[in-house]
């Protein structure tokens, strides 16, 4: 029976804790994805951010509290607005800030009938899985696009 190995990808694109928000932002922005795994420096998984931690509202920022900042900028005498110091905690901020530490993940093998169980139990639809190994090390990922290539029947085996 194929498994999680025959459709992840293995060129993970991940982030440590410490890097801050906006690198984060800028590698799913630049890559094109919806979440990053987050890892320490020995590739072991830590969590996950996804664009829906950035609009959540019990983590460190949030879309209305944002809105809320943009909107009390105050204007300086040339008629610019001052963004610095409105922004200055959002500069501040670090994917550990924000991120998911506890996400759904796959067992390096696991079988598609439990790849397509964990994409059920998810909290939000475009999200990617991690795939580690025993210790708890990222092999790969498991995203949505994944899936459907099952079904194209027109690619080679």
């Amino acid at each position: 029976m194929a498994s999680v190995n025959d459709i992840m990808t293995t060129k993970v694109v991940s982030i440590s804790p410490g890097a801050p928000l906006s690198e984060a932002a800028q590698m799913m922005n630049a890559w094109g994805f919806s979440g990053l795994p987050v890892v320490d420096e020995n590739r072991r998984l830590e969590g996950l951010i996804t664009q829906s931690d950035f609009l959540s509202s019990d983590k460190a920022i949030h879309i209305p509290t944002l809105q809320r900042i943009l909107e009390s900028m105050t204007v300086d005498r040339s008629g610019k607005r001052t963004v610095e110091g409105d922004v200055q905690p959002l500069k501040n901020l670090t994917v550990r800030d924000v991120m998911n530490s506890d996400p759904i993940t796959l067992r390096d093998g696991a079988l598609l009938p439990e790849v397509i169980d964990a994409f059920r139990r998810k909290r939000a639809g475009e999200e990617p899985i991690p795939v580690v190994d025993e210790q708890n090390v990222v092999v790969g990922v498991v995203g949505h696009r994944d899936i459907i290539k099952l079904f194209d029947y027109t690619t080679e085996s």
